[in-house]
């Protein structure tokens, strides 16, 4: 089985730290694990063509998703690590969904067989996460309170075949999450909802006497600070 933790960064996050955080602490417990790979992806310098869904969903989200930094630096200004991918898409925030799309294709062309999908503030124990039965399903992760979508800042699991079905379909949403779902509805994917994927601040993080997988550190309005990624890790090292 081949599985790649796929994380959604940016040129910025590149440069602040963000994606060297993670290098520097629960990725170091992925080298052991037979199968899984991770890859950070990045956006380039490109445009694209918004439909009218796309447009409204980014007009009627609340301000401070609207208000963050749209424009992040051109990616010539950086040098790509071995580990960073440069997609098919444009960098900005505004632009996830369409990110996130091009990882799909990306993760079909390199024929992994499950992808678990995360964001640069997303903490991870590399071994609950294999051993957490994720092979089962299609789409599993922690739904929101609605159930019509599993959230991205704790982390999404999707098969090979959900994969496919998202290469093929349009951005019609700005989060990509919630078009994830939308996706995942139209194609008649059950949704699987495990509270072990879990929302710092909203739950309690990975430690030895639970059994969280994931925390997803910093949801809207707050700011990540890398150097939580580094407390979170040394809270949880003897799990």
């Amino acid at each position: 089985m081949k599985v790649l933790i796929s994380i959604l960064s940016c040129v910025r996050h590149a440069m602040n730290g963000c994606n060297q955080a993670i290098r520097d602490t629960w990725l170091k417990d992925t080298k052991e694990i037979p199968g899984l790979e991770y890859k950070f992806f990045l956006g380039g310098d490109l445009s694209v063509e918004e439909n009218e869904s796309f447009k409204q969903s980014w007009e009627s989200r609340e301000a401070i998703f609207r208000e963050k930094i749209l424009i992040d630096p051109d990616v010539s200004k950086i040098v790509l690590k071995e580990d960073e991918i440069i997609l098919n898409a444009p960098d900005g925030y505004k632009y996830q969904t369409y990110k996130f799309r091009e990882i799909c294709h990306w993760a079909l062309k390199h024929n992994y067989d499950y992808v678990f999908q995360i964001l640069t503030d997303t903490f991870v124990v590399p071994d609950r996460l294999i051993a957490s039965g994720f092979e089962k399903y299609d789409y599993i992760g922690t739904a929101n309170a609605e159930r019509t979508a599993i959230g991205g800042g704790p982390g999404i699991w999707l098969s090979s075949k959900t994969l496919q079905f998202l290469a093929e379909s349009p951005v019609t949403l700005w989060y990509y999450d919630g078009w994830i779902g939308d996706v995942m509805s139209r194609n008649g994917i059950k949704l699987t909802h495990d509270p072990r994927y879990t929302n710092l601040g909203q739950d309690v993080p990975p430690r030895k006497d639970n059994d969280a997988i994931t925390s997803h550190i910093a949801n809207s309005p707050i700011v990540y600070d890398p150097q939580q990624m580094f407390e979170l890790y040394e809270q949880a090292r003897g799990i």
